[in-house]
C-alpha cells in the first residue's frame, strides 16, 4: 500500500525527471543567462525551496575561476560547459568542489566526456526510480563491466538520491504540519 507522500508531487515530480544526454543538449552555444535558464528548468525537482538558486552567473564565474568549467568562448557556453555545470549543481548538494573535481576528472580520464556524461545521466535516472519509486525498482547495470570508475560514479549518484529522498520527505512532513 503506498503512502501519501509516495502519491504526492514531491515525489511524482523526481520520477518525471530527465536528464538530457549529451545528443539532447542545445547544438547551439548559448549565452549565461540562457544556460541559467537551461540548466535551472532541468534540475529544478533537486531543489527545496522556488527561492534556492540552482545556478547564477557568479557561481559560474566561480567554477571557471577553480577550474572545474571552462571559460567561455566570445561570451557563449558550448554543449561541453553545459554536460559540466548539469553534474556539478546536481552533486554540489553533497561533495565539495575539490571532490567533484576529483571525480569529474576520474570520469573523463576513464571515458569520452560524452559518454561519461550519458552514463552519470542514466544511472541518475535509474537511481531516482529506485529510491522513490513505491515498489523500488532495482536499479539495471548499464556499463559494459563493472569497474572501480562505474561503482564511483554509481555510489555518488546513489547518495544524492538518498539525501534528496531524506530531504524530501522531511520537507513533505513540514509542509504537512503547518496545514
Amino acid at each position: 500500500m503506498q503512502t501519501i507522500f509516495e502519491e504526492s508531487t514531491f515525489v511524482t515530480n523526481i520520477l518525471e525527471f530527465h536528464c538530457p544526454r549529451y545528443n539532447e543538449l542545445p547544438t547551439i552555444d548559448l549565452y549565461v543567462d540562457q544556460v541559467i535558464l537551461f540548466i535551472s528548468e532541468i534540475l529544478t525537482p533537486f531543489y527545496l525551496d522556488e527561492d534556492d538558486k540552482i545556478l547564477t552567473n557568479a557561481m559560474i564565474n566561480n567554477y571557471v575561476q577553480q577550474g572545474i568549467v571552462s571559460p567561455s568562448t566570445n561570451k557563449k557556453y558550448s554543449k561541453n560547459h553545459m554536460m559540466y555545470l548539469i553534474v556539478v549543481c546536481v552533486f554540489k548538494k553533497m561533495l565539495s568542489i575539490h571532490e567533484i573535481c576529483a571525480l569529474i576528472k576520474i570520469q573523463i580520464e576513464t571515458y569520452p566526456i560524452h559518454v561519461a556524461y550519458d552514463y552519470f545521466c542514466t544511472d541518475l535516472e535509474n537511481c531516482i526510480q529506485a529510491t522513490f519509486s513505491p515498489n523500488g525498482i532495482p536499479m539495471p547495470h548499464i556499463a559494459s563491466k563493472k569497474t572501480d570508475q562505474t561503482r564511483l560514479i554509481r555510489s555518488t549518484v546513489l547518495a544524492f538520491c538518498n539525501k534528496l529522498y531524506i530531504q524530501k520527505y522531511i520537507q513533505y512532513q513540514q509542509l504537512l504540519n503547518t496545514l
